[in-house]
């Protein structure tokens, strides 16, 4: 039996992780369509993971995270879409930014939030 999320499932998913946040990010060796992440897949393992946990640590963030790697930035480009649009909450995506600003592909939240 698959069990999908929808928007609402995927802004309590971190409850369901004792976490505060989902962190999706890039990396790991596989990429996942978001259909695929909606049915619970991700890669556990990146080196993503890594730089990002680090990057929080030095920063001092405090907050319970649970990452979830999706291989591709492509894999995330909808869940930023729900992210900026306010469909879904407690979840963050971090991806580079390398070419963003030249593609104007980069997203960016209207209205302030702290959830970092």
């Amino acid at each position: 039996m698959a069990f999908t999320r929808t928007k609402s499932g995927l802004s309590n998913l971190a409850q369901f992780h004792g976490a505060d946040v989902i962190l999706f990010t890039e990396g790991g060796v596989q990429s996942f369509t978001f259909e695929d992440v909606c049915n619970g897949r991700f890669n556990e393992a990146a080196i993503d993971i890594k730089f990002w946990s680090a990057i929080l640590a030095k920063h001092g963030y405090d907050k319970r995270v649970r990452f979830r790697a999706l291989g591709s930035k492509s894999a995330s480009e909808k869940i930023c879409e729900l992210i900026v649009s306010g469909q879904v909450r407690n979840v963050v995506v971090a991806r580079d930014s390398d070419l963003d600003d030249f593609l104007s592909q980069k997203y960016t939240l209207k209205e302030k939030y702290s959830l970092i």
